[in-house]
């Protein structure tokens, strides 16, 4: 190869390695955003879990005991003239209990399902650290291998210079190339990839705060059953000693 040629061939690598550059800078910006769109939707999503089960899901549970300590008391408290009337008030009793027990049943599969989806969770993210952490470990591999080769430069780069030969240029060049055109198109698909996660993640910011919206619904509607509740006390209060 020529020294024009040369000269030309090293003014196309730089174009592409410019143009490299700015793809993957700009893959590097929108996965640092992704990131953090990423932590702000986990946030969320705790707090979402903690208003549907740490908030609504007690208020509930409350509302679900009084009703039937209510109903309890309710039966309990009903006189009855025969036998025939006393079985109709354990029958009822023993429905209500099996009411219950029923609703309990179910709430323990949810539980128990939720539980296992949350210790899938766990492990994944406990399979993120670890990547992470490889990541981190080839870095530091990373930087070390060039801070020898910067040292390397340091001793012997001017003379190198001296006695490099065209054929020498021409060999790294086209190297260079070859990585380029691969990093070119690993860069692009990277790209593509990068921008999928961005519409997903915003996919997902909605989907939360629709969810976030529906706690804030529920909990409207369990106060508006304890308001009832709170009517019902007061007419089992009256059975009471009755």
């Amino acid at each position: 190869m020529s020294q024009p040629d040369l000269n030309l061939a090293n003014i196309e690598n730089l174009k592409r390695i410019y143009q490299t550059e700015s793809s993957i800078l700009w893959s590097r910006a929108q996965s640092v955003q992704i990131q953090s769109l990423v932590e702000e939707n986990r946030f969320l999503n705790l707090q979402n879990f903690s208003a549907a089960f740490l908030g609504n899901r007690q208020l509930i549970n409350q509302n679900t005991d009084d009703i039937f300590r209510d109903r309890y008391n309710l039966l309990k408290n009903t006189p009855t003239k025969n036998t025939n009337e006393k079985q109709y008030i354990d029958a009822l009793e023993a429905q209500s209990r099996i009411d219950i027990l029923e609703h309990r049943s179910k709430l323990n599969h949810v539980m128990q399902e939720a539980n296992i989806m949350m210790a899938a969770i766990n492990r994944q993210l406990s399979e993120v650290v670890e990547m992470m952490q490889e990541t981190n470990d080839q870095l530091i591999s990373f930087n070390n291998r060039n801070l020898d080769k910067n040292i390397e430069l340091l001793q012997n780069v001017k003379q190198s210079m001296s006695s490099v030969e065209a054929q020498q240029i021409s060999a790294i060049e086209e190297e260079n190339l070859a990585r380029l055109k691969k990093l070119q198109v690993d860069a692009m698909e990277l790209e593509k990839s990068v921008a999928d996660v961005v519409h997903v993640t915003h996919a997902n910011r909605e989907a939360i705060l629709k969810r976030t919206k529906h706690n804030e619904t529920s909990r409207t509607q369990i106060l508006e059953t304890r308001k009832h509740l709170s009517d019902q006390h007061l007419q089992i209060e009256k059975l009471i000693g009755a």
